[in-house]
């Protein structure tokens, strides 16, 4: 740990909560360990940047990749404040400083104590952060993604950082009006009427289940039947299926094991089934009332025309609504399914910056690829092209 500054100097007045802050470094998950789980619990953060989600990740995935531990936290009079869970990547020989939890974390906001958000003062503390990032990391440059513009109300305080909006958006739902409210709606015509069509369907054929599981070996074994119909998805899609990647599975296992009795779980699984199989699964957490999905799936066969994907979706809001969540984040990525329940496009950026002339060449080609993919993921007719060109791409080098 670095202590690296008291009653931090700026060029412009400190508000009060910072007036005695102080910026410590962590290069140990478990030094900071107990602290961070501590202030989890009324800090506002996404699920995924839980203390013992980012520990998982960094076990499976993160150490084997070469990405170590860059924890930032800020303190107040001894007493935890706000905390970016921050790593050091090296790939070919060049160290980027990059939120810890990869591509599998949707959302990265950072934990902040909520008097900071509501009086505006977490956005001073992130200029020090950054400071502290320069000056500390070693690194050649920055690479900040799925940053979303606000977290459960609250403005992002990195957002004066931004460098550009993130290939894709995300899109959350509001649960607070209740399920009756939210499917009554005009604008879910659509969703009731087939809704209605499905549970015709599905009555002549014997009806159907739905499972809510945290046990552990129900939540693995509904894992390996999720990552089953994901493989056989993305290869007719000609799709790399970062499920198969060196950990992957693993890590979510881990999460599953580490749920077990816990009243705030870091994983759940909802299935529905019917004519004696698993139709499709969805996967995710609630934290601080809000509920991400983490992942999901379908059986492609005969009945899959009955769309159980969307039929589990519907399900799912209704029992989060039912377990009073607020909110509901479908994830990343304008998918058709997402517009039938989805109030609300949430805006992600990300923070591209060189460091050394090395790091900011590299930067610049970033940023420039970034700029590249957003078009054309938000051009329908660009993006269908991509979509050709990728499947006839890993068709041939199958």
């Amino acid at each position: 740990m670095n202590n690296l500054a008291s009653g931090i100097p700026g060029s412009m007045p400190a508000p009060s909560i910072t007036d005695t802050a102080v910026m410590k470094v962590f290069h140990d998950l478990e030094e900071i360990g107990p602290a961070w789980c501590k202030f989890e619990k009324t800090a506002i953060c996404p699920v995924y940047q839980r203390f013992d989600w980012i520990n998982s990740w960094m076990s499976h995935i993160g150490q084997p990749s070469k990405v170590s531990v860059f924890i930032v936290t800020a303190w107040q009079n001894d007493q935890l404040v706000a905390l970016w869970p921050f790593g050091k990547r090296v790939q070919r020989g060049l160290s980027t400083l990059v939120w810890l939890g990869g591509e599998h974390s949707n959302f990265n906001f950072g934990l902040y104590n909520p008097d900071l958000l509501e009086q505006s003062q977490a956005p001073w503390l992130c200029t020090k952060v950054f400071e502290v990032l320069k000056k500390q990391s070693g690194c050649q440059c920055l690479s900040l993604n799925n940053n979303p513009a606000s977290w459960q109300g609250f403005d992002n305080p990195l957002l004066k950082f931004s460098t550009g909006a993130a290939t894709n958006d995300a899109f959350s739902l509001d649960l607070t009006p209740g399920f009756d409210t939210l499917y009554n709606q005009s604008s879910r015509k659509r969703v009731r009427k087939k809704r209605r069509w499905q549970e015709r369907q599905l009555e002549e054929l014997g009806g159907y289940t739905l499972s809510h599981v945290v046990e552990p070996n129900e939540g693995i074994h509904l894992m390996d039947i999720f990552a089953e119909q994901k493989r056989h998805r993305l290869q007719q899609q000609g799709i790399h299926n970062v499920f198969d990647d060196p950990g992957v599975v693993d890590f979510f296992n881990e999460l599953t094991k580490k749920s077990a009795g816990s009243g705030t779980p870091l994983i759940e699984f909802y299935a529905v089934r019917y004519k004696g199989a698993v139709r499709a699964i969805y996967a995710g957490a609630a934290f601080g009332g809000q509920f991400s999905a983490y992942f999901n799936s379908f059986l492609e066969d005969e009945l899959s025309s009955l769309s159980p994907g969307e039929l589990l979706l519907g399900l799912l809001i209704e029992d989060r609504c039912d377990r009073n969540d607020r909110y509901f984040d479908l994830g990343v990525g304008d998918e058709r399914y997402k517009h039938s329940w989805s109030s609300r496009r949430v805006p992600l950026f990300v923070i591209q910056e060189g460091i050394t002339p090395g790091g900011k060449a590299i930067t610049l080609a970033r940023s420039k690829i970034t700029a590249a993919k957003h078009h054309v993921r938000n051009s329908k007719k660009l993006w269908a092209l991509a979509k050709k060109i990728r499947k006839h791409l890993y068709k041939k080098h199958a």
